[in-house]
């Protein structure tokens, strides 16, 4: 197999790490250990480049403010043209505009659009940059790329699905200890059924409608506490909320958790209660640590959890359905049993991270 250059771009938010992120921590550092020379390029001082400490993977910090930035544009094009590389994967729609001009100037680059969310916009320049920027889009389930043909000026047959692959290794915990561990951090009660939402603060993940849930779930499990492990832009609306529906003592807002995989292996159930999901990223992790799903029957989730084998899927914006099927799973210790055993059957079956570079690779080389 040859080996590429490859560089990847990302201009997330200096405090913000997301699925997308880990997705492209994941395929650098995979590639790399396979013998690839990686490159990343990201906002200098964000959490998304601080993720990467191997030697082996080369830095470009960026200052990226403006909507094209020439500079960065410039910058990107002279790396790219004096390491002749042969790949730039781009994240976000400004990250195709930087990378993608930068891949046009620099010269025999090819540019892979991994979409985790459905990005493209409608204006001209979304048109213009989706249309002949890209070489090649990456989606992470087919649901995402059926959504992608509303964009008649997306050519279909540019777009390729390939399943988020997770590194196995990195879940294989004692999880009672772990869930001691997370139960001496916080201060609970042992006998404390302790349920996990990990997902960014945002309206898209649904959180409000989890909160409007609880009510109907503590009248059956009032020992239920509920940890929100993340930050966003619906923070102190969430808050609120909690704080108006008297929802304080239930709720555990534990924001940005760097060792999140320890902190999922002490919940006793997860739930995401996502508007949008693509995918569901941390769908696929908390069935590696055999933790039973609660979700919204959304976008890919689907294609990730499996409904009545791997956990439950309900209508997104659904309280009332959120709330019975949390108190299902809850009242039947041996059906949270099978659901989890099942969920990590799955994700070694489907959703391995061997695999996924497995067709990375081959999906460079029909390229290359």
């Amino acid at each position: 197999m040859r080996k590429y250059k490859i560089l990847f771009l990302n201009s997330i938010r200096e405090n913000v790490w997301g699925g997308g992120e880990n997705l492209i921590y994941n395929l650098a550092v995979h590639l790399s250990a396979r013998g690839h020379k990686i490159w990343i390029a990201g906002r200098k001082n964000s959490e998304f480049l601080n993720h990467f400490s191997t030697p082996e993977i080369n830095l470009l910090p960026l200052k990226i403010r403006g909507d094209f930035g020439p500079v960065n544009i410039f910058s990107l094009a002279r790396l790219m043209s004096k390491e002749k590389m042969d790949f730039i994967w781009v994240n976000f729609n400004k990250d195709l505009r930087l990378g993608g001009i930068a891949a046009r100037l620099a010269g025999g680059v090819k540019v892979i659009w991994g979409m985790g969310v459905l990005l493209p916009g409608t204006n001209l320049v979304h048109r213009l940059t989706g249309k002949y920027l890209p070489d090649r889009i990456v989606v992470p389930s087919q649901n995402l790329k059926d959504q992608l043909r509303k964009f008649t000026w997306i050519k279909q047959e540019k777009i390729e699905v390939v399943l988020n692959g997770i590194d196995l290794s990195c879940f294989d915990f004692d999880l009672k200890k772990e869930r001691e561990k997370l139960f001496q951090k916080y201060g609970l009660d042992p006998r404390v059924i302790l349920i996990g939402v990990p997902a960014r603060l945002v309206e898209a993940k649904g959180h409000r409608y989890l909160l409007q849930a609880i009510p109907e779930i503590v009248q059956t499990f009032p020992e239920v506490k509920f940890i929100f492990a993340g930050d966003g832009s619906e923070k102190e609306s969430l808050k609120s909320l909690c704080t108006q529906l008297n929802l304080d003592n239930y709720v555990i807002f534990a924001g940005y958790i760097r060792d999140i995989f320890e902190t999922m292996a002490g919940f006793d159930l997860l739930v995401l209660p996502s508007i949008i999901e693509p995918f569901g990223l941390v769908l696929a992790e908390g069935m590696a640590l055999k933790k039973p799903i609660v979700a919204t029957r959304v976008g890919g989730v689907p294609e990730v959890v499996q409904d009545k084998v791997t956990g439950l899927l309900v209508p997104p914006e659904d309280p009332h359905s959120l709330a019975q099927a949390i108190i299902t799973v809850l009242k039947d210790k041996n059906l949270a049993l099978s659901f989890g055993e099942a969920g990590r059957k799955r994700v070694e079956a489907l959703f391995d991270i061997k695999k996924m570079i497995d067709k990375i690779e081959m999906f460079l080389a029909e390229m290359s």
